[in-house]
This record gives C-alpha cells, sequence and structure tokens, in this order.
C-alpha cells in the first residue's frame, strides 16, 4: 500500500498472485486476463510494515492447495 494514508485502521488483502503483465491499448491477448499474475508457490514469505522510520516484518506461510 504505497503513498501517505490517513489516521486510523487499515487492512489489505493479499491474493496470493504476482503482478500480472502489462496491457497496452489494441494489444492482441493469447491468455484470458494476462494483466492478473500467477498463484504465488507454497512457501514461507516476508510481510513488512512500514510506518515511518519504524518497521515491523511477521512471516506468512502459504500452504499447498489440498486438492
Amino acid at each position: 500500500m504505497p503513498g501517505q494514508m490517513a489516521a486510523g485502521t487499515h487492512s489489505l488483502a493479499w491474493d496470493l498472485r504476482h503482478d500480472g503483465a502489462t496491457v497496452f491499448p489494441n494489444m492482441i491477448l493469447e491468455a484470458p486476463d494476462p494483466a492478473r499474475g500467477p498463484m504465488v508457490r507454497p512457501g514461507t514469505y516476508t510481510a513488512t510494515l512500514t510506518l515511518g522510520e519504524r518497521q515491523i516484518a511477521g512471516t506468512v506461510v502459504v500452504s499447498p492447495d489440498p486438492r
């Protein structure tokens, strides 16, 4: 969530996807939605919250789909 935020409580949801491709006007698309990136691989990721000069880091574990 880059940029300036007002004081208060905020939340952020991660859709477990990488950034997608850049889509240009009049581009011929071979995929349903290239702007929607691929899912991340199972593993441990680091989430960092930055407030001014202060940073708090934690881990997020993505498990494989059990299906």
